[in-house]
C-alpha cells in the first residue's frame, strides 16, 4: 500500500481525499474501514483537531505521516495541513428514511452544503439524476465537512428510472407550489425533489406529485438551491420530532 502512486483526484480513480482536519476526522470516525493513509504537513499547528487525528490513527493502527510533498501533489490548496486518502465505495440507501432528489446538480459547494444539512437534520438518502456532480470530489467532501460519510446516495440516468425504482409519495419544491412547507403533512417515507438552479425540473415531474412552496417576500426571485434544501430539511426534522 505504501508504494502505491497517488495522483491528483480523478473521477475514474478508486480513491479520493479528505482535505482538511475536520473532514479527515469524519473519515476516521464514520468510515475508518475506507482509510488508507493520513498525512499532515510539517506546518500543522498543534490543536484539538490534530490531537484527535493522532488519537484516531493510533486506535486504528494507521501511520500518521508528515509528508509535505505528497500533500502538495494531491491538493492545490496552500492551507492544507491534513489529508486523508481513502477508497471510494457505494454507500447503500437507508431504509425508512426520506429521499432527497437533486435533478442534474452541478455545483460542488451546493452539493456539499446540502449533504452537511442532511446529516445535521437526520436525513440519510440522497438521489442524483445525471448529469450530476461527482460526490467523491474532494471539494464536495470539504464543503460537506466530511458529512458525506454519514449518508447513502445513488445515481440514476433519468428521473423516470428513479420513479421506476422507488415508488414513494412525491413532493416537488417549487416557487408556485400549492402547499406551503409549514403546512405540509408527510405520512410516510417520501421523496423531495429539487431542480437545479438553471433548468429547474422536467415539466412532467409534478404529475402525480404534491408541489410545495417556501413562502418568501418578493425581494428576491428565488432561493439558492442549498438554502431551499436546508429549510426543507429543517422543516422535515421538526415535523418528525413533534410527531
Amino acid at each position: 500500500m505504501g508504494t502505491r502512486k497517488y495522483r491528483p483526484y480523478r473521477k475514474d480513480s478508486d480513491i479520493s481525499y479528505t482535505v482538511g482536519v475536520y473532514p479527515t476526522i469524519e473519515l476516521l470516525t464514520k468510515r475508518p474501514d475506507l482509510a488508507e493513509r493520513v498525512l499532515t504537513s510539517t506546518e500543522i499547528v498543534p490543536s484539538e483537531g490534530y490531537t484527535r487525528i493522532h488519537t484516531l490513527c493510533s486506535k486504528l493502527s494507521l501511520n500518521l505521516e508528515k509528508n509535505d510533498r505528497l500533500i502538495a501533489r494531491l491538493c492545490s490548496r496552500k492551507d492544507c495541513h491534513a489529508l486523508g486518502i481513502f477508497r471510494k465505495t457505494n454507500p447503500p440507501l437507508v431504509p425508512d428514511s426520506h429521499h432527497i432528489l437533486l435533478h442534474r446538480p452541478t455545483g460542488r459547494g451546493n452539493a456539499g452544503t446540502i449533504i452537511r444539512s442532511m446529516a445535521g437534520f437526520g436525513l440519510r438518502n440522497l438521489i442524483l439524476i445525471r448529469p450530476a456532480v461527482d460526490l467523491w470530489h474532494p471539494s464536495v467532501i470539504r464543503a460537506s465537512m466530511g458529512s458525506l460519510f454519514q449518508i447513502g446516495f445513488r445515481y440514476f440516468d433519468s428521473i423516470e428510472e428513479y420513479f421506476s425504482y422507488a415508488k414513494l409519495p412525491r413532493f416537488v419544491l417549487s416557487k408556485e407550489g400549492k402547499v406551503c412547507l409549514s403546512d405540509l403533512k408527510v405520512k410516510s417515507t417520501s421523496v423531495f425533489i429539487f431542480g437545479n438552479e438553471g433548468e429547474g425540473i422536467p415539466p412532467n415531474t409534478a404529475e402525480g406529485a404534491t408541489t410545495v412552496r417556501i413562502n418568501q417576500t418578493d425581494g428576491i426571485d428565488s432561493l439558492n438551491l442549498s438554502v431551499a434544501a436546508g429549510i426543507t430539511l429543517y422543516s422535515l426534522s421538526r415535523k418528525k420530532m413533534t410527531e
